[in-house]
């Protein structure tokens, strides 16, 4: 999880999501990942103007 979120910084991506099942959201939240409406939505804290 953390080389593709380093990854997703890389590219310069506004966002990740993943469609996760009940079992798994402890396992995101513990990688960054916080609830926004149905989807588990992860944010670079450090964001690069464009």
């Amino acid at each position: 999880m953390a080389a593709i979120l380093a990854e997703a910084s890389t590219r310069g991506l506004l966002h990740v999501t993943v469609h996760s099942g009940r079992r798994a959201v402890d396992f995101y939240r513990r990688n960054g990942f916080s609830h926004h409406r149905q989807i588990l939505l992860w944010e670079p804290a450090h964001r690069a103007a464009p």
